[in-house]
């Protein structure tokens, strides 16, 4: 039914045990050819690289998770290819994509106050950016 609405499912996780270690993995690795990878100077440690190789990663795909700058690069691995990719996202555009709770009480509280017409001026004015 998603597949034919055009709809994508992410999956996310802050640890790949929590995938590995269910009992739908193969039916999650199956479905999700995309994977994106984040950096991990660990790549290499035991219990580590058995994760990664259970997500078919080699030593070579671990030596750049190994080598990449943590909150900028992230390695894309799809059944097209593998490819770490630089997300330097400039000041504007993060005042959008990266966001705590703070700014989403804030995000809300200005919704709230000035209406979806009104907001882009004013989170800009909230984050700095006039």
């Amino acid at each position: 039914m998603l597949r034919k609405s055009n709809a994508s499912v992410i999956f996310a996780t802050q640890s790949l045990a929590d995938i590995v270690d269910t009992p739908i993995f193969s039916t999650i690795l199956e479905s999700c050819p995309s994977r994106i990878f984040l950096p991990n100077k660990n790549a290499f440690e035991e219990r580590s690289k058995q994760l990664y190789r259970a997500f078919g990663l080699n030593d070579q795909q671990l030596q750049i998770l190994t080598q990449a700058t943590p909150k900028k690069e992230y390695y894309y691995v799809s059944e097209l290819g593998c490819r770490l990719y630089d997300l330097d996202l400039e000041r504007e555009a993060l005042a959008y994509c990266a966001v705590n709770k703070q700014d989403l009480i804030t995000c809300r509280r200005i919704i709230a106050e000035y209406g979806k017409a009104n907001f882009v001026q004013k989170w800009r004015e909230y984050k700095g950016l006039q």
